[in-house]
């Protein structure tokens, strides 16, 4: 049915015409209930293919832009190949997930380790890393993902609950000496599903707590490379604040995905 000012008053239909639409373009779209309500043209198709706010697809707009997918169903398989190591006694849970049929389950003493390749170097452009949190501690610091030897002298950067203000809410560093830091509001309830994601675009770093803002900075610098590998449950420095809980559905796109508050993703489209 076309919108016209008779079936939803108050609504102008521009007289613009456009052959394409530009990623921060709005579409205008109705509740069942009748109320109109904006949406950008980038989480609009998000949600079609599953990205973002949705996971109702069967592909990923943005799939090659996928660096790291870790979607913990039946093994610690990646989608994209690299190669994953599991050290101590990580284990697929099978009853505890959020999307697909299981979930890594890190008991403190183990983790996961991804070969370094030149695909996870960041730079200067848009990313978004992501997963699915359940941890089964309380106010303690522990490191969800970070790709680092040592955060003073090889860090490119770090997902962790070591919030200077709160221990236990997300916290985001890059570089050297957390040279970027971003320490959000957002502190995960225990024994319970969280999404968290951090996603960059140009100079601004956004960190979503279940598809909420909740904390902002910005910095033009550089991710630094290392020559580290990447670390899913563990820091190399710090061995004694390795994850206690589970993680699901971890991506990490060089794209920035959410630029205003979402819907938290369903299942990750593999293709």
């Amino acid at each position: 049915m076309p919108l016209t000012k008779a079936i939803k008053a108050g609504i102008t239909i521009p007289e613009l015409i456009k052959t394409a639409a530009d990623d921060d373009d709005y579409l205008i779209l109705f509740t069942p209930t009748g109320d109109p309500y904006k949406i950008t043209k980038t989480n609009f198709l998000s949600g079609l293919s599953g990205v973002g706010n949705g996971g109702g697809g069967s592909g990923d707009t943005y799939f090659n832009d996928v660096v790291l997918l870790l979607p913990f169903d039946g093994n610690i398989n990646d989608i994209k190949g690299h190669s994953v190591t599991a050290t101590g006694t990580p284990t697929i849970d099978t009853t505890q997930y959020k999307n697909g049929t299981g979930s890594l389950n890190l008991d403190g003493d183990s983790y996961l380790s991804i070969a370094n390749t030149t695909d996870f170097e960041l730079g200067n452009g848009d990313f978004t890393i992501e997963c699915w949190v359940y941890p089964t501690f309380s106010a303690q610091v522990r490191n969800i993902a970070v790709h680092r030897n040592n955060y003073a002298s090889d860090q490119s950067w770090s997902l962790n609950t070591y919030h200077p203000q709160d221990i236990g809410k997300i916290s985001f560093f890059a570089n050297n000496a957390n040279e970027i830091s971003l320490n959000s509001s957002f502190k995960p309830a225990m024994n319970t599903w969280s999404h968290i994601a951090i996603c960059r675009s140009t100079n601004v770093f956004t960190f979503y707590g279940n598809g909420v803002s909740a904390g902002v900075t910005t910095s033009g610098s550089s991710i630094r490379t290392t020559s580290s590998n990447m670390y899913i449950g563990q820091a190399p420095d710090s061995p004694s604040e390795k994850w206690i809980g589970k993680i699901d559905d971890f991506r990490i796109t060089k794209r920035c995905l959410y630029t205003e508050n979402f819907t938290p993703p369903g299942k990750l489209p593999t293709n």
